[in-house]
Parts: structure tokens; C-alpha cells; sequence
């Protein structure tokens, strides 16, 4: 629903989110937190989903990927797994984990460098009604509908921007 908001193609890799991964017999991977270290059974998955992400690039493709800021199984896994591509690489800060952890942006960003792409108002709106349309996980991430509102607004008003950060030779 989320992508089809903002007309944006999506391609399904079969892949459960972390809190519906199971092992071999049946037993959820993590089914009390996602801020964990990687299940023995994910670390083979990067190379599954690199793999899987390689079909659908293009050589002039850039990838853009999650910093993995806040330590979220998933967005390591990504992040991971992009990593292994040959391809340019960009990094966004992830939101709403960047909101909870500042502080971690400095270290994580370190000898990158930061492209600024403006984002305009219309482009903020759109922004604010895909994240409302995540209602699963709103109550979780921000506890309701106005702080992630404020929380977007607030962020965007910073630089009217998002910045994709890149080590210098991507």
C-alpha cells in the first residue's frame, strides 16, 4: 500500500521480516526484540539477498541502502548485503532511529561524504502519508499518528533536504 501511494515499483524477494523468521523446526528467530546480533541462521543471508539484489540492477544503478543507525536486524542485513555489490553505494539515516539516537549519525557517517537532496514540501507530504500508511508499525515507532507527523516535519524543516551520505571513491 505504502509504494503504490507514491507510484513506486516494488520487487518481493521472499524474504520475511525478522519477527517472521523461523528456524529449521519452527521456532521464531527473534521473538522478543530485532536489536540483536544476527541469528546464526541470517548470516547467510546477505549473500542471498545480494545475490537476489544483483538480478534487478543496472550497471548505471546507484543502490541506496540504510546506515543501519539504532542496530535494526533487518536494516544490517540490508546494509550487509548491499555492501557485497559492486555498485555504488548511497546511505540514508534511518528514520525513526536516527529520531531516538543523534548521536550515532557522526560515527556512523565518518570519512563519508554528504549529498543533500532537496526535498519539497509536496515531497514532505508524501513522506508523512506513506509512513501513516505503516499503521502496524506506528504505535510501536512512534506511539501515534501527530509525533510522527511532528517528528518528519521537524527533521525536514532542518535542511528542507535528505542527505544520502557515500564513502569518497562511490
Amino acid at each position: 500500500m505504502a509504494a503504490a501511494i507514491v507510484e513506486a515499483e516494488i520487487t518481493h524477494f521472499g524474504l520475511p521480516d525478522c519477527i517472521y523468521r523461523r528456524s529449521a523446526d519452527g521456532e521464531p528467530l527473534y521473538p522478543d526484540k530485532v536489536f540483536l546480533p544476527f541469528h546464526p541462521f541470517d548470516q547467510v543471508l546477505a549473500a542471498d539477498i545480494a545475490a537476489a539484489l544483483a538480478t534487478e540492477l543496472a550497471p548505471q544503478d546507484i543502490l541506496v541502502t540504510p546506515l543501519a543507525i539504532g542496530d535494526h536486524v533487518d536494516h544490517r542485513l540490508v546494509r550487509l548485503a548491499a555492501e557485497r555489490l559492486e555498485c555504488p553505494l548511497r546511505y540514508y539515516a534511518d528514520i525513526p532511529y536516527l529520531f531516538r539516537h543523534p548521536e550515532t549519525l557522526l560515527p556512523a557517517t565518518l570519512g563519508m561524504e554528504s549529498d543533500l537532496y532537496p526535498v519539497s514540501e509536496a515531497g514532505l507530504r508524501a513522506w508523512i502519508t506513506v509512513s501513516a500508511a505503516y499503521l502496524t508499525q506506528m504505535v510501536m515507532v512512534f506511539e501515534k499518528d501527530t509525533n510522527m507527523r511532528t517528528s518528519l516535519r521537524a527533521d525536514w524543516e532542518t535542511r528542507y533536504g535528505i542527505c544520502l551520505t557515500h564513502y569518497k571513491f562511490s
